[in-house]
């Protein structure tokens, strides 16, 4: 979804609902992608911290965490570079994940059940930060949508919550992991729209309505998933190489879009689309049949 949506931003024939929202008070479907994606990685957390802490004690842990982070941080900074982007106006998706997983890191010590008044006092924190004028600064220069630096806090809000979902996930609690998605999906969207009376959902400042909606659904589609349980390939093979081809679209997309108008027509959209599906899915199917798996 996040490769669908860079690719069909850059061209003017796409309908509006297919493109991040403009107009505040409004959510669009690409709204969805980032938080979910944030969400998931959170679960991912919860699986593999544990994991490290027992393999490699405490201190590698924390320090091969922390390195993670900062090359996320460093490899979309270095992306802004490369285009001639204003890295601090530009604050874009590795650059978040990154300070997302700082930020998180040292709550993954907490018991699971801790970690969703952590998140709220995140969210809340960031709020406050936002309503001291990083809100109205944000909706001028914020090119990257995501909340510049201090959107860190609010994100990793969201990656503790899927740490929440991800120890039912690692102690095989099928029944613990509905019932945990089906309560986050319930408060989640909830509140988001009771509060949207008063603040309106909207991503580029995020706001903690756009917050609450979109993690809501996010739990939303893991309880789905995990009903459904689907045995379909491609997300396997896209999935354990997922950061890596996520950083081989960008570089393929940018290369393509400096040569096909913006004002193309669909036919000239769908081929796009299928290229680089296509090359990403040649890459990817090739790592994975040869059991080369590329992680931070």
């Amino acid at each position: 979804m996040m490769i669908l949506v860079n690719i069909l931003s850059g061209f003017a024939i796409v309908p509006a609902w297919l493109k991040h929202a403009t107009t505040m008070g409004r959510v669009t479907l690409p709204d969805f992608v980032i938080p979910t994606f944030l969400f998931i990685i959170g679960v991912a957390f919860e699986l593999s911290f544990p994991r490290s802490l027992a393999a490699h004690g405490t201190a590698r842990t924390i320090w091969r965490f922390i390195r993670r982070s900062l090359l996320l941080v460093a490899f979309g900074v270095l992306g802004s570079i490369l285009l001639r982007h204003n890295i601090a106006l530009e604050w874009g998706v590795l650059e978040t994940l990154g300070m997302a997983g700082l930020v998180a890191l040292p709550f993954m010590f907490l018991r699971p059940r801790w970690r969703p008044v952590i998140a709220v006092l995140l969210v809340a924190l960031y709020e406050l930060i936002s309503r001291l004028g990083l809100r109205t600064w944000l909706l001028a220069n914020d090119a990257g949508h995501l909340g510049g630096i201090p959107g860190g806090l609010a994100w990793a809000g969201l990656v503790l919550l899927g740490s929440l979902a991800g120890s039912f996930v690692r102690n095989h609690d099928s029944r613990g992991l509905r019932v945990c998605c089906t309560v986050i999906t319930v408060a989640g969207i909830g509140a988001g729209l009771l509060f949207s009376r008063w603040l309106p959902v909207y991503k580029p400042p995020v706001t903690v309505t756009y917050l609450l909606l979109t993690t809501g659904v996010a739990a939303a589609l893991l309880l789905v998933f995990s009903l459904l349980n689907p045995r379909f390939l491609p997300f396997k093979v896209f999935g354990v190489n997922a950061l890596a081809i996520f950083m081989l679209h960008g570089i393929i997309l940018v290369t393509v879009m400096q040569r096909v108008p913006a004002a193309s027509w669909w036919p000239v959209v769908v081929l796009v689309l299928a290229g680089v599906y296509g090359l990403c899915g040649l890459v990817a199917g090739v790592l994975y049949r040869f059991r080369v798996f590329i992680r931070l």
